[in-house]
């Protein structure tokens, strides 16, 4: 699995956060909203942005991805409380996720974005996590 399968299958296994958002994690963008099918909301979706390779003078290798997260809600609170539960579950994490070892996982950025066109609040995360 990739690390963003495994990612997305430990955010799953956090109550916190699937108290929030059920099942509601996607990839890259949120799903297209029909009337037959409205979106529901807290969402959240996750893209990776780059993951260099790094090799030690022992030849072990691990990766140093970049993993955007952003939390989508109807309102300003909702999407800062989502944002607030990854948080939790995802700063300064060491353990394992799936098949990879996870040195530890970091954000870098955290950023309010207002999306009027859909009405949605969107608070977006970067994430650094070394990993092999």
């Amino acid at each position: 699995m990739s690390i963003l399968a495994n990612m997305t299958a430990y955010l799953l296994l956090n109550s916190g956060i699937t108290t929030l958002v059920s099942a509601r994690i996607y990839p890259e963008k949120l799903p297209a909203q029909t009337t037959n099918l409205p979106t529901t909301f807290p969402a959240l979706t996750y893209i990776l942005i780059d993951e260099p390779l790094v090799t030690s003078y022992t030849n072990d290798q691990w990766f140093k991805a970049r993993i955007q997260i952003d939390a989508w809600a109807t309102s300003y609170k909702s999407a800062h409380a989502l944002a607030d539960a990854v948080h939790s579950a995802m700063q300064g994490y060491r353990g394992t996720w799936g098949t990879n070892t996870i040195g530890g996982v970091f954000r870098m950025r955290k950023q309010d974005l207002s999306e009027p066109d859909v009405e949605l609040m969107r608070v977006s995360m970067d994430y650094m996590v070394n990993y092999s």
